[in-house]
């Protein structure tokens, strides 16, 4: 991620992080360097030898297969494996001892033999032993995790997770998916008619938790970082004070992949919740010197021109915004609520109709088509539409209002 090229921004699939190299022999030459794979293969080499000059070619013929897909393939944990178990099954043919040099130390007649010989059982056992412990906790962790992958959002999927991490808790993977399921129970719970606010907190905090854990165990992956940015930005409604530990994480996120334009945008839109509109000007600028086709950036322009009061410019942006990205909600949003605040109803409406065509059940959306029709003077359409709006969010004191206001 450090050295991803920045052109790659502008490829179809940008967005696609390359966690992995294409295959073993790659891996090994990025993370234990050149002396490290030449030790490696002088061990594979020295092993094939050997197994030739026994003329076992039932297990040289599969050893080379084996080899040459690891030049082309990533090894997952079942082929790593068999590659090493059948690099011992040939040494164990080849180890032949040598009875003048060793044989009165490992004679099982001799008390000093004898203990070696039970020593060396005991420590084997031990490693065996280990080894299929090992194995098997991340076998069964993975098998919960698997699970977990099959749930949407929901207490289920949470409880498998929390299955895997207590089998498996050195897996930073198992926590950033862990983060993500509370948070998006906690959104989902912010959407109900009625909230649990203490739930709300509740499950971000465990959110926040989760993904601060992952960041403790890789602090050195990408990911664990965007995703405990991420949470904290989507709480930003939510709970207070969580716009520096955003920023933090976003930050230390571009120290470990300065080419992603993503990371720009969303430190830049940290700063544009906090009003602090020169930084996060200058956020969105770097973003779009790395991918200049990035919409999302040009749209924050836009709503920077407005804060900083020129309305002129921020609807002319969006307007040409609106024409490559008609779909966009967002955009057609904000251009409708400029249009009216600029006293262009009938435009405004024609926005806010658009975006209820899109999404019908669009909270703002909705409220805002009344507040154009109520400046039009159709009270009675305008009431419909709160009337709607009210059964999305029955407890909204702004629309309980706006609802005796246009009935009385």
């Amino acid at each position: 991620s450090k050295f991803r090229q920045a052109d790659f921004n502008l490829d179809p699939l940008w967005q696609i992080r390359f966690d992995r190299p294409l295959g073993y022999f790659a891996e090994i030459l990025s993370t234990i360097g050149i002396l490290g794979f030449l030790a490696y293969l002088i061990l594979v080499l020295v092993a094939l030898n050997k197994a030739m000059i026994l003329k076992t070619e039932i297990l040289i013929f599969p050893l080379l297969a084996m080899l040459i897909g690891q030049a082309y393939y990533y090894q997952n944990t079942t082929s790593s494996f068999i590659f090493w178990f059948w690099l011992a099954m040939i040494a164990g043919l080849c180890s032949k001892i040598k009875e003048n040099k060793i044989s009165f130390i490992l004679n099982k007649e001799t008390l000093r033999g004898r203990i070696m010989a039970f020593v060396g059982i005991i420590v084997i056992s031990l490693i065996s032993l280990f080894g299929i412990f090992f194995i098997s906790r991340v076998c069964f962790a993975d098998y919960f995790y698997k699970q977990s992958s099959k749930k949407s959002v929901g207490e289920e999927k949470i409880v498998l997770l929390k299955k895997a991490i207590l089998i498996n808790p050195y897996f930073s993977g198992y926590y950033i998916t862990l983060s993500q399921a509370f948070l998006n129970n906690a959104l989902s719970e912010s959407q109900k008619p009625v909230k649990d606010n203490q739930k709300i907190f509740k499950l971000v905090v465990e959110a926040t938790n989760s993904a601060n854990k992952a960041t403790q165990l890789s602090p050195n992956w990408v990911m664990t970082w965007q995703t405990l940015g991420m949470i904290y930005q989507e709480v930003l409604g939510l709970v207070v004070g969580v716009e520096d530990w955003g920023i933090k994480s976003f930050e230390k996120a571009i120290a470990l992949e300065p080419t992603n334009p993503v990371f720009y945008s969303k430190l830049g839109k940290i700063y544009f919740a906090k009003h602090e509109l020169d930084k996060a000007k200058e956020q969105f600028i770097k973003a779009r010197a790395l991918k200049p086709d990035f919409s999302e950036l040009q749209f924050f322009m836009s709503l920077i021109k407005e804060e900083q009061g020129d309305i002129k410019g921020a609807i002319k942006s969006l307007e040409r915004l609106q024409v490559f990205y008609p779909l966009d909600l967002d955009i057609i949003f904000q251009l409708g609520r400029l249009y009216f605040n600029q006293g262009e109803t009938d435009k405004a409406i024609i926005q806010f109709q658009n975006v209820l065509e899109i999404n019908p059940n669009h909270l703002d959306g909705l409220y805002s088509m009344a507040l154009a029709l109520e400046k039009k003077g159709d009270r009675a359409e305008a009431l419909a539409y709160i009337k709607k709006a009210l059964a999305l969010s029955p407890e909204n004191q702004i629309l309980e209002k706006k609802f005796e206001d246009l009935k009385n």
